[in-house]
């Protein structure tokens, strides 16, 4: 399984993805080929793919979208692969070949309904992605779930049809829902959302979680870092 990262050029963002990929290098198998798209670091491996994209400048979600397509289109990542950001890391040996299809486990209401989002511009983003599967005649489930998930790069032309109009959408909620479209059957598997605010290990369920950068500095997550993540890894090159 292939792994895409996107990141931004945020010095913080550039340090946990170094301590992800520590955590893939500990805990992950199956792993195929890693790709870094956005502002990758200086400091990784050659052996890691980089996708270099201008800043776009509309939106966090948009630029999200942006780099996932623009390292399809390169032919960076082919057929599935994880979608994964830098503050997202495993915790448990993970055999990434049968990573399951999470979503959160409700729906979420038409636009101006009530619903609990600390975030105002990602409640938008999530209805108006919530609208335009909707009217293409697709399901809907929320798949916003702060930790990696598993894509199909053959659905890239559909979801740039649906959401070339869009000003920002849930990239892994409109991957998901246009392959659950055309699969019958489709496999999902209930998981509650999985960030943090601090390395909480009965909340760590299915083996990852992610963090907040400014919790990266809480005593908890800095604990289980230095006992978990402290050595090198392989996707680590010189240091410039």
């Amino acid at each position: 399984m292939d792994i895409l990262y996107i990141v931004g050029r945020d010095p913080d963002s550039s340090e946990l993805l170094r301590l992800s990929l520590r955590s893939v290098a500990r805990f992950a198998s199956g792993v195929g080929r890693v790709v870094v798209a956005g502002r990758p670091p200086a400091w990784l491996a050659p052996e890691v793919s980089r996708v270099e994209t201008r800043e776009i400048g509309r939106g966090k979600f948009r630029r999200i979208a942006e780099c996932c397509l623009a390292a399809i289109t390169a032919g960076a990542v082919r057929g599935e692969f994880l979608l994964c950001h830098d503050d997202h890391f495993l915790c448990e040996p993970a055999d990434l070949g049968s990573w399951p299809f999470l979503w959160r486990g409700c729906d979420l209401p038409e636009r101006g309904a009530r619903r609990t989002f600390r975030n105002a511009k990602y409640r938008e983003s999530m209805e108006d992605t919530r609208e335009r599967l909707i009217a293409a005649r697709l399901p809907f489930r929320d798949c916003g779930e702060h930790c990696p998930q598993r894509m199909d790069a053959a659905d890239a032309p559909r979801v740039r049809e649906i959401f070339a109009a869009s000003p920002g959408f849930d990239l892994a909620s409109a991957f998901l829902n246009v392959r659950a479209g055309r699969t019958p059957r489709f496999p999902w598997t209930l998981r509650r959302d999985a960030k943090l605010s601090d390395y909480e290990p009965e909340r760590a369920s299915l083996g990852c979680f992610s963090i907040e950068p400014e919790a990266a500095r809480a005593p908890g997550f800095r604990a289980w870092r230095d006992a978990t993540l402290s050595a090198r890894c392989r996707y680590e090159g010189k240091e410039q």
